[in-house]
């Protein structure tokens, strides 16, 4: 959790610790920093800042495609990764 709130204060970001541990069960409704602290449990902190620079919330997290993660040097692994996290999150939800 650290880290995500190291990168909040990096980027000029004005969210609470408290918002970003508790993400709503409705992915589309998670703010970029929400989508962050994701990355980071689920081992994808390395693409955590390209996120948040791109302004990745939960909408946007959901309609992400292989050419949009490649735009954001997202390795070809971990892009097939990230979809299997994803799917398995929006089954959680």
């Amino acid at each position: 959790m650290g880290n995500v709130l190291n990168l909040f204060t990096s980027t000029q970001a004005t969210t609470s610790a408290s918002e970003a541990e508790r993400p709503p069960a409705d992915l589309r409704l998670w703010t970029k920093y929400h989508v962050a602290q994701w990355l980071q449990e689920n081992n994808f902190e390395a693409y955590t800042r390209k996120f948040l620079e791109n302004d990745i919330d939960g909408e946007a997290v959901l309609l992400l495609n292989e050419k949009n993660m490649t735009q954001m040097s997202v390795s070809e692994m971990d892009i097939i990764l990230l979809q299997n996290a994803l799917a398995d999150a929006k089954n959680l939800a």
